[in-house]
């Protein structure tokens, strides 16, 4: 699951955040990474950022998953 959304602190600070849900080794369970970008640091590209963190996530995992998938199907043969 993915959200990003526009934030506004009690001190008037804006910016977006990022929060990714993703299902653990045991699939009972789930790890939330949550991330902020604000506009004071990152101006009009905090939410291109906020988009760049996302991508750059989901895709490390889906690449450690399939990593980890293809090395339990692989078997070392005696010769």
């Amino acid at each position: 699951m993915i959200g990003i959304e526009k934030y506004t602190l009690k001190d008037g600070q804006t910016g977006w955040q990022v929060s990714l849900s993703a299902k653990t080794q045991n699939q009972a369970e789930s790890a939330v990474q949550t991330r902020r970008f604000s506009c004071a640091r990152y101006g009009e590209q905090a939410f291109q950022k906020a988009l760049e963190w996302f991508e750059n996530s989901y895709y490390q995992a889906a690449e450690i998953k399939i990593k980890s998938s293809t090395a339990s199907n692989c078997r070392l043969h005696k010769i």
